[in-house]
């Protein structure tokens, strides 16, 4: 006997939902899969190990003491400075810790992270906050040649990479690059980056006289229009995974 309607429409429910049942269980053994091990062979650091991911029940992680400092920081300079709805760019977002926390707050965010294992981690996170209509996420590779494709922003939090764009493409296009993110941003950029506890190959200068010194002086030249803000010192690492700490630091456009 040939299958009715109703018969269809049956099985084609029963197949989507087992379907459904089958995508959760591949997320999850993939999210297992990407956090071993630890470190890669380019010392890149397993996006469950590296900030915490509330979305997925992950509260541990080598950052998670200072992803929530961070945090709990970015979200006071933001209400301070009146922003709490628009568009945010997250740059190089790993698991999306500050990406979700946006989405959250109101934001439509671009998360941007070009490393297979967090750019996968991103997404199941986002989907399992339940922010997919919030939260986008891109696997860009971020380069001089391409930086016009970051879309402008009220917020952008560029955290923990510029000393990555300066071993990649040294200290003066990295510089250029900071000048063209900033350009990007309508309201305020959260910034911080490797300071001395770096090795040499990453080609940054001795931030003399300190870094926090240092740090500030960079981001008032390159920055144009901008009130630097110290937020303070945050729980980091080194290359070597040894404890450090990283200045944060807001950068707000002056209202004309």
């Amino acid at each position: 006997m040939p299958m009715t309607i109703a018969d269809r429409t049956l099985v084609t429910r029963m197949l989507t939902a087992l379907r459904g049942r089958l995508d959760r269980t591949l997320d999850w053994v993939r999210l297992q899969i990407d956090g071993f091990p630890a470190h890669d062979r380019f010392g890149h650091v397993s996006p469950i190990r590296y900030q915490p991911i509330p979305a997925l029940g992950i509260g541990g992680g080598g950052r998670a003491a200072g992803t929530a400092t961070r945090w709990e920081k970015m979200d006071e300079t933001l209400t301070s400075c009146g922003v709490s709805a628009g568009a945010a760019v997250d740059i190089g977002a790993n698991s999306g810790y500050f990406s979700i926390a946006l989405g959250r707050r109101g934001f439509d965010v671009l998360a941007i992270e070009p490393l297979p294992p967090a750019h996968r981690t991103i997404i199941y996170a986002v989907r399992k906050a339940g922010l997919a209509e919030r939260v986008a996420v891109s696997n860009l590779t971020i380069a001089p040649h391409n930086i016009d494709l970051i879309p402008n922003a009220s917020v952008v939090v560029f955290l923990s990479l510029w000393h990555h764009f300066a071993r990649a493409h040294g200290l003066p296009a990295a510089e250029t690059m900071l000048s063209a993110i900033w350009a990007k941003t309508g309201r305020v950029m959260f910034f911080d980056t490797g300071e001395s506890e770096m090795p040499p190959e990453y080609g940054l200068p001795v931030m003399e006289p300190d870094a926090q010194t240092w740090l500030g002086e960079l981001l008032l030249r390159t920055c144009p229009g901008a009130e630097v803000r110290h937020l303070g010192l945050h729980q980091a690492f080194d290359a070597d995974r040894r404890p450090a700490t990283r200045n944060l630091y807001a950068v707000i456009r002056i209202r004309e």
